[in-house]
């Protein structure tokens, strides 16, 4: 699930910070980022967790508000903030320069 909802998370915010590289774009690409990932996980948590922990999709859609939503918007909240703050700073290792 980490894979898929890291991924979601980078192909958007990647797609629109690249049509435009200023501050104000990179903070809308990683909101939307965030929260495209946070959707991914309710998805993913939706189809997965029901397999994994035998439970049955009935069971999952109430734990969906208290604690699936809120713990991956602050996880992925954490890591856009993080990912803001540190890329200018390190984007030239990135890019090999």
């Amino acid at each position: 699930m980490h894979i898929f909802a890291t991924g979601s998370c980078v192909l958007i915010a990647g797609n629109i910070y690249r049509r435009n590289k200023t501050r104000k774009t990179a903070a809308i690409a990683l909101i939307v980022g965030a929260l495209v990932m946070t959707g991914a996980m309710v998805l993913m948590n939706l189809v997965l967790t029901p397999i994994f922990l035998g439970t049955s999709m009935e069971e999952v859609i109430p734990m969906l508000l208290p604690a699936i939503i809120p713990f991956n918007l602050i996880k992925a909240g954490l890591n856009c903030a993080i990912t803001f703050v540190l890329y200018k700073s390190i984007s030239h290792l990135l890019k090999g320069e």
